[in-house]
């Protein structure tokens, strides 16, 4: 007997209470956004899971193949927490977030112990982070309207997958572009230091050390590995389309927001993927980098004028005035890296203590987050 949706999701997910009926219609508001800009959209299906994951699901129904656009709220609460710890500096509820979502990954495992040492006992502010949560220190923009781009940027890239392996569009010229930035990226890459303001000179100077081996790989991986390239073009696709709204969100906004979330997508894969072996060159990385390549790129008006042009061939909402990115403050997002990071490697000595095992001699940040 085929499986149904229903059946796909109790065998794959644990469902916790329904997700509440007001941010459900948020959601649906904006796929319905998503859906008109791209003429196309798939059965959306919001669940409230442990499992902190949103994607596409194909299942053989009726003897047919069928899609669905699963959405877990849950991954859009972490995406809540992180992105205003991310906006206005709060490294301690990275540290709250962080273990309310390893919470959830042992919950969703059966790991009842787990679950037990990771849950919250209580959460400690600075009076800088009180000002920033009661919002007397403003950021300059709603986090809302931010958060909001970050689900728009979500259903795009999604999309994406499904639209790239259908004979229905050709890439080939988005290709050539990705192409060329890609190219400005491992330029970058090979002529600079990979320094990291929030690192030590020893920790700088190892990141340094391991650079020809991660270019290495990411060249590699970007010209043989078609899943590896995929994610890139579908981030690119999906930016392209949130700068037709650019003439009411600034081009950095919708960049930033893009940014914010693969941080986000990056803090979920480190609380899976950090009990595994260090390995360098998770594809996150690449992703975030890429983008702040591309907002490099329109920071050139002649260039930022040029892609606007291209855009108005297509953009059904309104004429495109510029895609001009303005400079992106790069400290906001050493900051929450550097706490991330903190973050991982106390919980590891924590657990190690907690054990009365050491698993961490020789091992260094650097060796699970390498950001450039």
């Amino acid at each position: 007997m085929k499986p149904t949706i229903n059946d796909y999701i109790k065998a794959s997910f644990v469902e916790r209470a329904e997700a509440e009926e007001l941010k459900r219609k948020v959601i649906d508001n904006l796929h319905n956004q998503v859906a008109d800009r791209i003429t196309f959209s798939l059965p959306l299906v919001q669940i409230n899971s442990y499992n902190v994951q949103s994607c596409i699901v194909q299942l053989d129904e009726n003897e047919k193949n069928s899609y669905y656009n699963i959405l877990d709220h849950s991954m859009l609460d972490f995406c809540e927490w992180f992105l205003l710890a991310l906006e206005y500096n709060q490294p301690n509820l990275v540290v709250a977030t962080y273990r309310e979502l390893k919470r959830y990954i042992c919950i969703a495992n059966s790991d009842i112990q787990g679950a037990e040492f990771y849950q919250l006992t209580k959460v400690f502010y600075t009076d800088y982070e009180l000002e920033r949560e009661n919002h007397s220190m403003s950021s300059g923009i709603q986090l809302s309207e931010k958060y909001e781009m970050m689900i728009r940027f979500h259903f795009l890239h999604e999309y994406g997958h499904y639209l790239i392996n259908q004979p229905l569009r050709d890439y080939s010229s988005s290709v050539e572009i990705l192409d060329i930035i890609v190219g400005a990226l491992f330029n970058d890459m090979d002529n600079k230091r990979l320094d990291n303001p929030q690192f030590s000179p020893e920790q700088n100077d190892t990141l340094n050390k391991l650079k020809p081996k991660l270019l290495e790989y990411y060249r590699k991986e970007y010209a043989e590995n078609t899943t590896f390239k995929e994610e890139v073009l579908c981030d690119f696709q999906a930016v392209l389309c949130l700068l037709e709204l650019s003439n009411d969100y600034s081009p950095q906004m919708i960049i930033e927001s893009a940014i914010m979330y693969l941080y986000v997508q990056y803090a979920i894969w480190l609380a899976k993927a950090s009990e595994n072996e260090p390995r360098i060159g998770e594809i996150l990385h690449f992703r975030i980098n890429f983008l702040f390549e591309f907002a490099d790129f329109l920071n050139d008006k002649d260039i930022a004028d040029s892609l606007a042009e291209r855009l108005n061939r297509d953009n059904r909402y309104s004429s495109v005035k510029t895609t001009h990115c303005d400079a992106i403050d790069y400290m906001k997002y050493h900051r929450f890296y550097n706490a991330l990071a903190t973050t991982l490697f106390s919980e590891k000595k924590r657990k190690s203590e907690s054990q009365k095992l050491d698993h961490t001699d020789g091992i260094t940040p650097l060796d699970d987050i390498i950001l450039i």
